[in-house]
């Protein structure tokens, strides 16, 4: 399944329909030419992705997504 973001296309994407957290790298973000002006502040730390390391995110962003198979 093939992921596209805005005209960006993003392959090998791990999906999981029960997840609660959805991670998109800074980096892999800022490749993708989005604007960092669209994130909203969410404060909100979180743990367990990466062992014993609490993580607290730039923030949360909605983004248009459409899946091809």
């Amino acid at each position: 399944v093939d992921l596209i973001i805005g005209k960006t296309r993003l392959s090998r994407v791990l999906m999981d329909g029960r997840s609660g957290l959805n991670l998109l790298y800074a980096k892999t973000y800022d490749t993708m030419g989005l604007l960092r002006a669209a994130i909203r502040p969410s404060g909100v730390p979180f743990q367990g992705v990466i062992p014993r390391i609490q993580v607290v995110p730039l923030g949360q962003v909605d983004l248009p997504m459409m899946f091809r198979g």
